[in-house]
C-alpha cells in the first residue's frame, strides 16, 4: 500500500482521511487508512485544510448553517448588537452558547441594554465576502480532487496503483504537498445556489446540501482534461487535475448555457432558510 500523495509505503498508517473535512459536514466520504499516509494526512490537515476552514467566509457560513466540528463546536463569529451599538462575539455549541462584547469597556452598556427591552436585543450579522485566499483554496481543491478520484477507484484492482504512478497527476500532487512560490493553480468559481438554500424533492421533503461533487472531461487541443466540480454551501469550484488552467471549463460553460455539471437538468427548486414558515 502506497500513499496517493507522497507515494511512500503507507501500510502502517492508521488514520482515515476525510475527503471534505468533517467541519464542513462530511461524515461519509472518507478514505480508509493507508490511502493517505499519516504524515501527509497530518500535514494537509494542518497546512491546507485548517487555514481554509478558518477563513472568515467559511467560518461564518458554518455558523449560519449550524455545521459543528468534530468536537461539537461552531466557529465564533462577530456581529453588531443594534441597541447598544456594540460589536459582539458569538460563541455557540451543542452544549450552549454565549454573546459578549469584543471590547470589555462596552460590557456595562451592552448588559444594561440587553436587560431592558426585548426589541433592543436585535443582532445584525454582516455577510462576509465569499472571496478567499486563492492560493490556499487552490491547494485545498487539489487535495480534494485527488482524494475524490481515489475514492472513485476504491475496489477496482490495480486502479490506485495507476493513479499513484500517473505522471499526469504529478504536477498537481506536488503543488498540493509543497505549494509553489511562482504558481497559482487556477480554478473557476461561481454561486449556483444560496448558502442557506433548502432543496425540495418528491419523496425526500426538505433538505440542505453542504457539499457535493462530480468529475467531468472537457476537450482541450484534441484531448480531454479531467475536472473536479465541487460545490460547498452553493459555491461551485471547478479545478483541472491535469494542467494549471481552467479555460476548457469556461468554454464548456459558454457552450452549454452556464448549466452546472452537478445539475445537468437544472438546479432543483430551492428557498432560503429565512423564508420557511
Amino acid at each position: 500500500m502506497r500513499c496517493i500523495f507522497c507515494k511512500q509505503d503507507s501500510i502502517d498508517s492508521r488514520s482515515v482521511e476525510h475527503i471534505v473535512p468533517e467541519s464542513l459536514g462530511n461524515h461519509e466520504h472518507v478514505l480508509p487508512p493507508g490511502i493517505v499516509c499519516d504524515q501527509c494526512n497530518n500535514y494537509l490537515g494542518r497546512a491546507v485544510e485548517k487555514p481554509v476552514l478558518e477563513s472568515e467566509y467559511l467560518a461564518q457560513v458554518r455558523f449560519i448553517n449550524s455545521v459543528v466540528n468534530k468536537r461539537g463546536g461552531l466557529p465564533t463569529t462577530r456581529a453588531l448588537h443594534v441597541g447598544s451599538a456594540t460589536q459582539v462575539e458569538i460563541y455557540s455549541s451543542r452544549h450552549g452558547g454565549a454573546i459578549y462584547p469584543v471590547d470589555e469597556k462596552d460590557t456595562t452598556r451592552f448588559v444594561d441594554c440587553v436587560s431592558s427591552l426585548p426589541r433592543l436585543r436585535l443582532i445584525l450579522l454582516p455577510r462576509s465576502s465569499s472571496e478567499q485566499d486563492q492560493y490556499l483554496l487552490s491547494r485545498f481543491l487539489g487535495k480534494t480532487a485527488i482524494e475524490a478520484l481515489a475514492h472513485r477507484l476504491l475496489g477496482i484492482p490495480q486502479a490506485l496503483d495507476e493513479l499513484i504512478d500517473s505522471s499526469e497527476l504529478d504536477p498537481l500532487r506536488t503543488y498540493v504537498r509543497h505549494g509553489s512560490q511562482n504558481l497559482l493553480w487556477p480554478f473557476h468559481t461561481r454561486e449556483i445556489y444560496p448558502v442557506d438554500a433548502v432543496f425540495h424533492e418528491n419523496g425526500y421533503g426538505q433538505y440542505q446540501v453542504l457539499h457535493e461533487w462530480t468529475f467531468m472531461g472537457t476537450p482541450s487541443s484534441g484531448s480531454q482534461e479531467l475536472y473536479l466540480v465541487l460545490a460547498i454551501f452553493g459555491l461551485e469550484y471547478a479545478l483541472n487535475l491535469e494542467a494549471p488552467n481552467a479555460d476548457a471549463y469556461k468554454e464548456w460553460l459558454a457552450e452549454n448555457g452556464g448549466i452546472s455539471p452537478l445539475y445537468p437538468s437544472g438546479t432543483p427548486v430551492v428557498e432560503r432558510w429565512g423564508r420557511r414558515s
